[in-house]
Formats: structure tokens, C-alpha cells, sequence
């Protein structure tokens, strides 16, 4: 057996009686936070968003005994809370709703060009860009925090790698435009 990554490990410790609870804190600390922001970005309400993280959770745990460790499986984590995500629109049919308080949301950040303080101005058009385009917002996310690489992304958005670098790169040129009022603030 060939893990190429520590989330490969737990993964395949998730499929072991004796190892599985420690495995699944672990990879619940690490990633249900960020399943929730996933799926909060994504339409889901705070309720909805706990019953998908929890049901990502439990698909995990049933999953793990067919993964085959290669170096993917922080991709394959991420397809385990995309599907639950997608079994959540089917069943609660929420795809069309609208994010409870994103007219708030977009208020509250919407005036960030004019605070003094650059990581607050960050925070701020990330967040207006996530909004604005959901789909790039979390590829920004999987690439710079999570480290994914644009392959792993590609799985995940259903794109082809050639795809998917291609939309990286706009993403990126995009990204800079909401930064812009930002970079004033840097030496501030």
C-alpha cells in the first residue's frame, strides 16, 4: 500500500475498527468547518448545512474500506461533501432559494474599499467574490488553503485539467479586480 498523504492515512484508518474513531476526530477537526462554509456558500441554511457536514461524515466512514490511496485523498474528501451537498438539493429542493441574509451580507461588505485595515478589506472582497461566483470562490479556497492541485480540482469541479487551469487562471485575473480597492491599505 502506497499513502502518498496524511489524509490518505486517515482515510484508510477510517476503515479500521481499532483506528477509525481517532482518524474520524481528526479528519472531523480538520475539514467539517470547512464543509460547512462549503455548503453555507452554496445556498444551504445553517440547519441544512450540519445534516449535509454530519451525513459527509457518515458517507466517509462507509466509503473508506473502497478508497485506494494515491495521493487523493483530500479530492476524494472534497467529493464525498460535494455529493452530500448534492443529495441535499435534490431532497430539500433548495437549489433556487436564496441565501438567508445575503442582501445583509452583501450590505455589511460592500463598503470595505473605505476601512483602513487591509486584512478586513481581504476578508471582505473574498468573501463579496465568493458570493458573486461560488464555484470560483471555492477553487480559490481548495487551491490556497487546502492545497489542492488544479487535477484535484478538476475532479471535483467536473472539468477537464486543461479545463480547469483555464479557469483557475481567470479566476485569478477576476480575484484581482475585487483585491484592487485593497491594495492602497498594504503599508497601512
Amino acid at each position: 500500500m502506497n499513502l502518498h498523504s496524511d489524509d490518505d492515512v486517515l482515510i484508510v484508518a477510517l476503515a479500521d475498527p481499532e483506528r477509525a474513531r481517532e482518524a474520524s476526530v481528526i479528519l472531523h477537526r480538520r475539514y467539517a468547518r470547512r464543509f460547512m462554509n462549503y455548503l453555507r456558500r452554496r445556498g444551504l441554511d445553517h440547519a441544512a448545512a450540519e445534516d449535509a457536514v454530519q451525513d459527509a461524515f457518515v458517507r466517509l466512514l462507509q466509503k473508506a474500506s473502497g478508497f485506494q490511496p494515491q495521493g487523493q485523498g483530500r479530492a476524494w474528501i472534497w467529493r464525498v461533501a460535494r455529493s452530500a451537498w448534492l443529495d441535499n438539493l435534490r431532497v430539500s429542493r433548495l437549489a433556487t432559494e436564496p441565501l438567508q441574509g445575503a442582501h445583509e451580507q452583501a450590505a455589511a461588505v460592500a463598503d470595505v474599499a473605505v476601512t483602513s485595515n487591509y486584512q478586513d478589506c481581504v476578508h471582505g472582497q473574498l468573501a463579496r467574490f465568493s458570493e458573486a461566483y461560488p464555484e470560483a470562490g471555492q477553487a480559490i479556497v481548495w487551491a490556497a488553503v487546502d492545497g489542492l492541485k488544479s487535477t484535484q480540482i478538476a475532479e471535483l469541479i467536473g472539468r477537464s485539467a486543461g479545463a480547469t487551469r483555464e479557469f483557475l487562471s481567470q479566476t485569478r485575473k477576476r480575484l484581482r479586480e475585487y483585491l484592487e480597492p485593497c491594495l492602497g491599505l498594504e503599508s497601512s
